[in-house]
C-alpha cells in the first residue's frame, strides 16, 4: 500500500511471510519479543506490539487471516507462472521431537559426534523446507557416555516423553542391543545408522547401515580372489560386533582353503596394544582383519607404524575421519569395506559434501556413518509425510516404503528383516585421507542378516553364550 513502488512488498512470498511475523507479533506471550521467533522476514519498525488484552488483537487477526486467505487464492491461480513454489515455514512453536542418543563422552564419543553433526545437516535442511507436515523438527539429545547401561537408561527417558516419536541413535552393537530392550517394550522406535553384525531383527528396529552381506563377506572374497591374501590375523573391539562378524570371517576363511593365524580382541578405549603388535609381528599375516572400534582405533594405527610392520589391513572401522587422526603410513595399504566413501564420484554426493563442509568448516571429512545418518533423517521425513501421524509404529511402516536417492545411491529398505538395500564399495586409503574406490557392487546388495554358513539357531547360540559369558552384557567386562 506505500505510495512508492520500491517501499512495498515485492512478490507474495515476501508479503505473506511478513504476515506470517505479525501473527507471531500479535500472539506471543506476555514478556517475550517476536524478533526471537525465526522468521523470513523481520518486521517493519512500523508494526507495533498489540496487548493481548486489547479487543483489537481479534479484529486485526481476523483481517489477517482473510487477507492470507485471498492471498493463498491468488498464489494457487499464479502457481504455474511463479518462478519457484511457495515454501511455507516450518512452524516452530509446535516442533515434532525426536531422540538423538550418541556419546558425547567416552571412548565412542569421537566416533558418534560426528553423526550428531550429519543429522544436523539434514534437520536444517528439512525445516528450511517447510519441515515435517508444516513443523519444525527440534532434536532432543541425550549422552550414552559410552557405556551399554547408560544408553539403556537415556533410551528410557525418551520414550517416558511422550513427544519423542522416534529415537535416532547408538553406535557399537552393544549399545544398540541395550536399547532394543527399550524400545520392544514400549513398542517405540530406534533408526540405527551405523555398520552391523546383523544376526538380529526386531520390528522396533530400522537398520540402515550396512551388514555383513554389504561389507565384510564380500570384503573376504575380495581379498582372497583379487588380493591374493591366504593367511589372515583377526583383531577387534571386546565387544559384539566384532566377535560376531569374525566368527562370519572365519567361516569363510575356511571355505576358501585360506589360514587364520591368530584372533585378539581388546577393550574400546586400550592404549596400550603391544601384545597385540608382538602376535602379528611373529605370525606375519598376508593380511589383518580389522574391527577395532572407538579410541583404541588410533592406538593401533600408530602401533604398526611405530614398529614399521608392513602389511594389508581390510576394515570396517576405518574411515576418513580416522584416517585423518593418524599421517599416512606407506608400509600399510588400508582397505576399507563401506557403503559410502566421501569420494563417490556423483553428483549427490558432491552437493552433500559441500554442504556439509559449507556448514562445519573444509577441513572436516564425511564418513560412512554420516552419510548414512544423513539419509536416515530424510528417508524419516518422507515417511512421516506419507503416515501422517507421529505413532512410532506407524512411521516404521511408512520408512518401509521409502526410497532415497543419497550421496553413496538409492537406498531402500526390504520389508522382511528391516535393513536397508545398498550399494557396497571397497576403497584404498591414500595420502589425501581418502579412499580410491577399487570395487563397486554391479547392483544394490540385498541385506542377510543370517549368513547361510550356520543355521539361525546356531546363531543365537553363539550370541546367547558371549551374553552369559560377559556377565548377561553385550560387551566384555574391563580386564582385573
Amino acid at each position: 500500500m506505500a505510495k512508492k513502488p520500491e517501499d512495498r512488498y515485492q512478490s507474495v512470498d515476501e508479503m505473506r511471510a511478513a504476515l506470517f511475523a505479525l501473527s507471531n507479533e500479535l500472539t506471543m506471550p506476555p514478556g517475550k519479543r517476536a524478533d526471537t521467533v525465526d522468521t523470513m522476514l523481520s518486521l517493519g519498525s512500523n508494526i507495533k506490539l498489540v496487548s493481548r488484552r486489547n479487543p483489537l488483537r481479534w479484529i486485526i487477526l481476523s483481517i489477517i487471516a482473510g487477507f492470507a486467505g485471498v492471498l493463498a487464492i491468488f498464489a494457487f491461480l499464479n502457481f504455474g507462472n511463479s518462478p519457484k513454489n511457495l515454501i511455507i515455514p516450518a512452524d516452530k512453536t509446535n516442533p515434532i521431537k525426536i531422540g538423538i542418543l550418541h556419546s558425547f563422552t567416552g571412548s565412542m564419543s569421537d566416533s558418534e559426534q560426528i553423526i550428531v553433526d550429519a543429522y544436523k545437516l539434514a534437520i536444517q535442511e528439512i525445516n528450511a523446507k517447510g519441515g515435517v507436515m508444516g513443523r519444525a523438527i527440534e532434536p532432543v539429545r541425550m549422552d550414552g557416555e559410552s557405556k551399554d547401561e547408560v544408553f539403556a537408561e537415556r533410551a528410557r527417558e525418551l520414550v517416558a516423553d511422550k513427544e519423542i516419536c522416534t529415537i535416532f541413535g547408538c553406535c557399537t552393537s552393544g549399545s544398540r542391543k541395550a536399547v532394543q530392550e527399550v524400545v520392544e517394550q514400549n513398542n517405540h522406535l530406534l533408526v540405527y545408522s551405523v555398520n552391523t553384525e546383523g544376526v538380529e531383527t526386531s520390528p522396533n528396529i530400522i537398520y540402515l547401515g550396512g551388514d555383513a552381506n554389504q561389507t565384510i563377506i564380500p570384503f573376504i572374497k575380495w581379498a582372497y580372489a583379487w588380493g591374493g591374501k591366504r593367511t589372515y590375523f583377526l583383531v577387534g573391539s571386546d565387544y559384539i560386533f566384532p566377535h560376531v562378524v569374525n566368527e562370519m570371517v572365519k567361516d569363510r576363511i575356511e571355505n576358501l582353503g585360506a589360514t587364520l593365524l591368530g584372533e585378539e580382541y581388546i577393550s574400546l578405549d586400550a592404549t596400550d596394544v603391544s601384545d597385540v603388535l608382538d602376535k602379528i609381528e611373529s605370525t606375519k599375516p598376508d593380511a589383518i582383519i580389522n574391527m577395532i572400534s572407538g579410541d583404541a582405533q588410533i592406538a593401533f594405527l600408530r602401533g604398526l607404524q611405530k614398529r614399521k610392520i608392513k602389511v594389508t589391513q581390510f576394515a570396517t572401522g576405518i574411515g576418513e575421519e580416522v584416517l585423518r587422526k593418524v599421517s599416512y603410513n606407506p608400509l600399510v595399504d588400508n582397505y576399507s569395506c563401506c557403503t559410502y566413501f566421501q569420494s563417490l564420484p556423483s553428483e549427490e554426493n558432491e552437493q552433500f559434501v559441500k554442504d556439509f563442509k559449507q556448514a562445519y568448516g573444509d577441513y572436516r571429512v564425511v564418513i560412512s556413518s554420516m552419510e548414512v545418518g544423513y539419509v536416515a533423517l530424510h528417508m524419516w521425513a518422507q515417511a512421516v509425510e506419507e503416515a501422517q501421524s507421529l505413532e512410532p509404529l506407524k512411521i516404521r511402516d511408512a520408512m518401509l516404503k521409502q526410497e532415497y536417492n543419497g550421496p553413496s545411491g538409492l537406498v531402500s529398505i526390504d520389508h522382511e528383516t528391516q535393513y536397508s538395500i545398498r550399494n557396497a564399495y571397497i576403497g584404498l586409503a591414500n595420502e589425501e585421507g581418502q579412499f580410491e574406490v577399487v570395487y563397486s557392487s554391479t547392483g544394490r546388495v540385498k541385506p542377510d542378516p543370517y549368513p547361510d554358513d550356520r543355521t539361525q539357531q546356531d546363531w543365537d547360540n553363539l550370541l546367547l553364550d558371549l551374553y552369559r559369558g560377559w556377565g548377561d552384557a553385550w560387551t566384555a567386562p574391563p580386564a582385573e
